[in-house]
């Protein structure tokens, strides 16, 4: 009975000591989710710190985050140099996303200089992925015959992936290429073949995340109904990716149009000398990308 006893006021102060000591929480590794979510939240320290992290892992899709912090200055300093070489990192690594963006990199002039070949060869590795962005930009190359062999064949074969991964603009691109490639009626003499015109992007602010907040591109006009920008988009020939934006200004809001995207304003003004003399007559202007992407309406 004695032992009974002893036993049970053991007992009863091992539970005491138990419930007396403060509990350890074991750490939990970060994961991609937590970073994308604090990015979401433009918490861009805690993002950069769990990016930093799983990119020391071996993690292509953070290293391939991180070049867009130092590219943005989210969280830390801008480092154009460290962006492009987590960018360069992280396609290398096999991130389809970093090679799309590579891949813009150099069908631009910019600080890699451009090279059509070197950005279809990043696009195809991408699209091989299965990523609509790459295939479609892919699909214009050769539509184009811009750093690949013209190749109408293979041109449709990247619109309709990219079309079956949900781009929208692809069917429209497919559709411009059949027109014009269509064979003409017996008797009527063909059009030259020109192929589609350069890619236009309606711009959302996923699509600026996707590129350094510090490009620019050209403003040609500021207008209030998105049809009369349409008219002019469609009244010209263009050598560059189109932009069309929707942005809000003192109480009001504008379509814009803007003429390619570029690393800088000195290379935007630059391409200016592009335009059609009417249009650099209008004085068009470099602006960022940041500042439309702060300036987007709703």
């Amino acid at each position: 009975m004695t032992r009974l006893l002893h036993s049970l006021v053991l007992l009863g102060a091992m539970s005491w000591l138990a419930a007396a000591m403060p509990v350890v929480a074991q750490e939990v590794a970060p994961t991609m989710d937590d970073g994308l979510a604090a990015f979401g939240a433009k918490n861009y320290t805690q993002a950069f710190e769990v990016f930093e992290a799983l990119s020391q892992g071996g993690d292509a899709r953070a290293t391939f985050y991180l070049s867009l912090l130092y590219a943005k200055g989210y969280g830390v300093e801008p480092d154009s140099s460290r962006a492009l070489q987590y960018l360069k990192q992280a396609a290398e690594a096999g991130d389809p996303l970093a090679q799309y963006n590579l891949g813009n990199r150099y069908n631009r002039h910019g600080e890699l200089g451009y090279d059509p070949g070197l950005a279809a060869a990043w696009w195809e590795k991408a699209a091989k992925q299965g990523l609509a962005l790459a295939q479609h930009n892919l699909g214009s190359l050769y539509a184009l015959g811009q750093g690949v062999d013209q190749d109408l064949d293979k041109a449709r074969y990247w619109y309709r992936l990219a079309i079956e991964n949900g781009s929208e603009k692809s069917a429209a691109a497919l559709d411009e290429l059949d027109r014009l490639s269509a064979k003409p009626a017996s008797g009527a003499v063909a059009p030259a073949a020109t192929g589609p015109q350069p890619q236009t992007v309606v711009v959302t602010p996923a699509w600026i995340d996707a590129h350094a907040g510090n490009s620019f591109t050209v403003q040609l006009a500021a207008v209030r109904e998105r049809q009369d920008v349409e008219r002019l988009l469609a009244r010209h020939g263009w050598q560059r990716e189109m932009l069309i934006y929707h942005i809000g200004a003192g109480g009001n809001s504008f379509w814009g149009l803007g003429y390619g995207v570029f690393d800088n304003a000195s290379s935007a003004r630059t391409a200016i000398a592009e335009l059609p003399e009417k249009l650099r007559a209008a004085k068009p202007w470099p602006r960022s990308l940041g500042d439309i992407r702060k300036r987007l309406a709703p």
